[in-house]
């Protein structure tokens, strides 16, 4: 009996090593998207492309993909008739190099890159054209979506690049920024309660969520446009004008909300912030606020962001901690 249980025991050890092994195995995906420092191979290649992916790698833990199988794409979704893409064509070599630069330098500018790096999904697939349905759709095309699985895709990547003005790039930009930022408030929005909880509001139910400009007075002082003194007074760090012929605003939602507060914060010089902090007690609170949640939950010195951001007007240690007075 006790040879049975043995020789079973045995047998069922051999059989989680052969399974380990074939869930190992050259076949399957190189990254586990269940973590989220997964390590590629570096493309170790000499070329200017082989060089700016690496780059773009090194910088931030994240691979771009002009090349790979459609199921590496595919991985995680219930059903691949939810995304048609295209390939890059061949000889797309130099804009698929201007995709992975403008990822690298450009997309995340006024964000630390200790932030980008752990929040930027770990595959960038660039493909030419991308559709959310089964089959190429021209009311279904889109320039970026994000995927389930801890990775992005961009399309476009192609010589239509040449036709890109600069507002395509702006909306790329925002997409990526916006991805990033939801990653950060979905994983963390316990954290960050007090912070969201320390704005008006109630202001936009004038509107819905919307606000008139007009509809409140201006500046006494005359400092700011009536637009950021009443967002200022609100606690509201930005926010992007919508219908402008009828000079309308739309309420930031908590992601957006978030990434302009965290600009401000990163690109404000000292010498703004004392004058805005003086006049407006809610952006005081909200930036205390945000300044502990980034350094306790984040782990990210936001003086030291904030000094990277504004080298010529630097806030000294401990002026965010200071703002709680």
């Amino acid at each position: 009996m006790k040879t049975m249980k043995k020789y079973y025991l045995y047998f069922m050890a051999l059989t989680m090593a052969m399974v380990t092994f074939s869930a190992c195995s050259d076949d399957s995906l190189t990254p586990d998207d269940e973590l989220g420092n997964t390590v590629f191979d570096s493309n170790g290649g000499t070329t200017p492309l082989d060089i700016a992916i690496d780059s773009l790698y090194n910088k931030y833990g994240s691979k771009a993909f002009y090349t790979f199988k459609a199921s590496d794409l595919f991985f995680g979704w219930s059903s691949v008739d939810e995304l048609w893409y295209k390939a890059v064509p061949s000889g797309s070599e130099s804009d698929i190099l201007k995709m992975v630069r403008f990822v690298k330098n450009d997309a995340y500018q006024g964000y630390p890159d200790e932030l980008v790096s752990r929040y930027l999904p770990r595959r960038i697939f660039l493909v030419d054209s991308l559709c959310t349905t089964s089959y190429y759709s021209s009311d279904a095309l889109v320039n970026f979506k994000s995927l389930s699985t801890h990775a992005v895709a961009i399309s476009n990547v192609s010589p239509r690049l040449e036709t890109w003005t600069d507002d395509d790039w702006a909306d790329l930009k925002t997409s990526l920024v916006s991805s990033m930022l939801s990653a950060i408030y979905t994983t963390n929005q316990a954290a960050l309660s007090d912070f969201m909880d320390a704005k008006d509001t109630k202001w936009f139910a004038l509107y819905g969520d919307m606000w008139a400009p007009d509809s409140d007075p201006a500046d006494p002082l005359g400092q700011y446009s009536t637009l950021m003194y009443n967002l200022y007074l609100r606690g509201y760090a930005n926010a992007s004008m919508q219908f402008i012929s009828m000079e309308i605003v739309a309420k930031p939602n908590d992601t957006a909300d978030l990434g302009y507060f965290m600009t401000f914060l990163f690109n404000t010089p000292k010498k703004d912030m004392d004058n805005i902090f003086s006049r407006f007690s809610r952006m005081k609170t909200r930036a205390y606020l945000l300044a502990k949640f980034i350094s306790g939950t984040l782990n990210i010195d936001p003086v030291k962001m904030q000094n990277n951001g504004c080298p010529t007007d630097p806030v000294p240690a401990g002026y965010f901690d200071a703002l709680s007075d």
